[in-house]
C-alpha cells in the first residue's frame, strides 16, 4: 500500500497484518481519484469517515487537498493513520478523530465545515446501515454545493440510485469492490 499520485507519490504506507482492516487497493484508489479529478477538480476539504489506515485521505492530501478530517473508532487504526501522516509529512494538514462516523459528522457540523468530498468505506457488513449517514450529511449541509459523496462497498450490496437528497451519478466495479459517487439532487 502506497501513495500513488501527487506530491508524495510512491511513499509506502503502514498497514495491518491479517484481515482486520480492508484498505482500498491501489488500483481502486487510483480510479477513485481519476474520477474525482473530473467531478470535483478542486477538492480542498476531504472527510474520510471510516479512515482505517488513512490511505484515501492521505492520497487526497498528496493530490492537493488542504484539509482532511479522519474519523475512526478504532484506536489501532488511528495509530496507523498518525504513522502514515508522519511518513508523508502531512500531520499539520490533517485532523484525526477517534469517534464513529455519525459523531464525526456532528463534529464537522458543529465546526461548520463544508466538504468537497466525503469518502465512506464502512465495514462491508455495515454498508446498508451507513446509508443513513446521507441524511445526516444533508441535514447538516456538510457537502459543498458541487461536492461528492464516495461510497465503497461490496458488489453484493444493493445501493439505491437515490439516497436521501443525493443521486448516484457514477458507479464503477473493480472485482468485488464497487465505488458509487453521489451528488445532491442530480439525475
Amino acid at each position: 500500500m502506497r501513495v500513488i499520485g501527487g506530491c508524495r507519490g510512491g511513499i509506502r504506507l503502514a498497514g495491518f497484518t491479517g484481515d482486520r482492516i480492508r484498505p482500498t487497493s491501489d488500483k481502486v484508489k487510483g480510479a477513485v481519484f481519476s474520477i474525482l479529478d473530473n467531478l470535483v477538480p478542486d477538492y480542498d476539504t476531504f472527510a474520510d469517515l471510516f479512515a482505517g489506515t488513512g490511505g484515501m485521505g492521505i492520497e487526497a492530501l498528496s493530490r492537493g487537498a488542504e484539509n482532511v478530517y479522519f474519523f475512526d473508532r478504532d484506536p489501532k487504526s488511528l495509530a496507523v493513520v498518525r504513522e502514515n501522516l508522519k511518513r508523508t509529512g502531512f500531520s499539520d494538514s490533517a485532523e484525526v478523530n477517534r469517534m464513529p462516523a455519525r459523531r464525526g459528522l456532528d463534529r464537522l457540523a458543529a465546526d461548520e465545515v463544508r466538504c468537497d468530498v466525503i469518502f465512506m468505506d464502512p465495514p462491508y457488513r455495515d454498508v446498508v446501515d451507513s446509508l443513513s449517514l446521507f441524511d445526516e450529511i444533508e441535514r447538516a449541509q456538510l457537502l459543498a454545493a458541487d461536492g461528492v459523496i464516495v461510497l465503497e462497498h461490496d458488489k453484493s450490496d444493493i445501493i439505491p440510485n437515490k439516497v436521501s437528497a443525493f443521486m448516484k451519478i457514477k458507479e464503477k466495479m473493480y472485482g468485488n469492490t464497487v465505488i458509487s459517487f453521489f451528488r445532491r439532487g442530480e439525475k
